[in-house]
Parts: C-alpha cells; structure tokens; sequence
C-alpha cells in the first residue's frame, strides 16, 4: 500500500477521550471567568474592578492554573489577539466618550 493510515495506539486514544472529558467543566469555568473579567474590564462599576481586571488580562504570568495566559491556552484562544481587541475596543470607546454626539 502507498498510503497507510497513521497508527494510533489504544493509549492515545483513551488518553485523549478521556482528557476531552475531564476538560469539560474545566473549560465552562475558564470561560466563566474571562468571560467575567472582560465584563469588568468593559463595564467596571468602580476604578478598582477596572484596575482588577486589566491587571489580569495584561500579566504575562503562566504559574497558576487560572490566570489570563492560562485560561487562554485552555480555551485555545490567543492571549495576545484578545489584548489587543479589548484594548482597541477601550480606545474606541473612551473616544467616544470624550467626544460629544454633535446631534444633540
């Protein structure tokens, strides 16, 4: 045969199974938790939830289970993508803050 199907031994693939499995609460309270953050960073009640969280978002640290760094890595998302975005969005909005709808 020239094509020959990759092997993948019993113990990959129950290993795998098995990790989807138990990653699964995991992953809904990671998302619960950025999703609870960015709801800080974008709609904080005072400058110390703000400050709390932007805290969070922009540390690079990767040594305990649910910081930003690794609560991204788990939900396969991009820290440095997601910086970005929320701090594009902060621009924008603070923009739009500042500047008065002329309509008025």
């Amino acid at each position: 045969m020239m094509f020959e199907p990759d092997a993948v031994i019993p113990q990959q693939f129950f290993t795998h199974a098995q990790r989807s499995v138990w990653r699964a609460p995991e992953r809904r309270l990671a998302m619960a938790i950025l999703r609870d953050a960015i709801e800080c960073y974008q709609n904080a009640r005072s400058s110390t939830d703000f400050t709390e969280a932007e805290g969070w978002i922009l540390s690079r640290e990767r040594g305990y289970l649910f910081s930003f760094e690794s609560i991204c890595e788990l939900l396969d998302i991009d820290p440095g993508w997601l910086r970005r975005g929320l701090k594009q969005w902060r621009r924008h909005r603070v923009v739009a803050v500042a500047v008065p709808d002329v309509a008025r």
